[in-house]
């Protein structure tokens, strides 16, 4: 028995209209200084306040939140007493926002606490709602968190059913400031999501569905996004995300999402850059000996073949001509990482990746020396081989 877990979802432009029939007296919005300087929160806060809900800012999140961050966020709500949480943002915002609200509604825990195989008892104080502004790191619908915790070097992942969203708005009139790099990093998050879900051994019928589309839906939207400003395509492409990370919750996330995961911690990369250096790796890697799922997705973008593993071959090409189109790098060396200092890391880099969350249902699971290879190979730009 599977449960397909998601946040009820309204979407279209204009959707965060559907929060003047919200019914509570206090909101809380989670956001970071940006956010606020675009005048989205004030967008969003004017709605509120027409319906009578008093509404307090927290907007000191920062890029890959810590630990702390939550706690302050927290330490001010159980002042406030809000009974709606509203993450407005990119993934970390949404995420910080998430864990604000356990940590309000349940003080007595700690954030390590959160995990698949504790109830959480949330809802009694608080309903959580999710505005992206991005596009692609989908986590209006995941029941996931990534955090930095406190020494900064390190970025955990944090899962329970129970953090996903009650209510995610997703509305592309709040993605319009995007500048093109960003929907570029963004759209490739998505686009490894959707990957990573129908290659997971956890995949299932549901999550397939969601992830093809997604696929097909961001090959086709992304380039347009990002180098023709279409409109019409950067509104598909924030529900391409939304779309995505509906199949990965359900699903999982897999190799590209560990690795970069744990890079990322070491150094500060945005990651959506990670994952366009780790996916096609990951890809390379796994197709080796599990082609066919990968071959589906090639079909699914207009490619013709004769074999699973010809199907792959022509996927991964796909994904470096994407890559390429949308000026993304295609390996480490290209985000300027020290060679000395990275070399230094790999060993732990490998050993943290081995054991990250995200790597539990890869069809071809690597050992920590096929890690510490991926690493070496993604940094230098070379084809895996092994």
């Amino acid at each position: 028995m599977w449960w397909y877990i998601t946040s009820k979802v309204v979407f279209g432009k204009n959707a965060v209209l559907a929060l003047k029939d919200i019914q509570g007296k206090r909101a809380i919005i989670v956001t970071d200084e940006s956010i606020s300087r675009l005048g989205l929160v004030n967008k969003i806060a004017k709605i509120l306040k027409k319906s009578e809900i008093a509404v307090r800012v927290f907007d000191k999140v920062e890029p890959e939140p810590s630990t702390q961050t939550v706690m302050k966020g927290a330490a001010i709500m159980r002042r406030f007493h809000p009974d709606w949480v509203i993450g407005l943002g990119g993934g970390s915002c949404i995420d910080a926002a998430k864990a604000m609200r356990v940590m309000y509604e349940r003080p007595d825990l700690r954030i390590e606490d959160i995990n698949p195989f504790n109830s959480l008892g949330l809802g009694r104080k608080a309903r959580l709602i999710a505005i992206p502004t991005t596009s692609g790191t989908g986590s209006e619908t995941s029941c996931f968190v990534v955090l930095t915790l406190s020494d900064g070097h390190k970025k955990v992942a944090f899962g329970s059913g129970e953090l996903c969203p009650d209510i995610a708005i997703v509305d592309p009139v709040m993605s319009r400031s995007m500048p093109p790099k960003l929907r570029a990093r963004s759209g490739f998050d998505a686009l490894s999501h959707a990957i990573e879900a129908y290659g997971s051994t956890w995949n299932n019928e549901f999550s397939d569905a969601m992830a093809i589309k997604a696929i097909q839906m961001v090959f086709e939207y992304l380039p347009k996004a990002c180098n023709d400003n279409d409109p019409t395509a950067q509104e598909k492409m924030h529900y391409a995300a939304t779309i995505a990370q509906m199949a990965s919750t359900n699903s999982e996330a897999g190799l590209a999402h560990a690795m970069a995961h744990k890079l990322g911690g070491h150094y500060k990369i945005p990651h959506g850059e990670l994952i366009s250096v780790f996916q096609v790796y990951s890809v390379q890697f796994v197709a080796k000996s599990c082609p066919r799922r990968y071959a589906d997705m090639a079909r699914a973008i207009g490619e013709k073949f004769d074999s699973d593993a010809e199907g792959a071959t022509r996927f991964i090409n796909d994904l470096r001509k994407l890559i390429e189109t949308v000026g993304l790098p295609s390996s480490l060396r290209q985000l300027g990482i020290d060679e000395n200092d990275f070399r230094s890391k790999l060993e732990n880099l490998a050993a943290e990746t081995f054991v990250d969350d995200s790597a539990i249902a890869i069809p071809r699971m690597p050992s920590v020396q096929e890690l510490s290879r991926l690493f070496t190979y993604s940094f230098d730009g070379r084809d895996i081989d092994f």
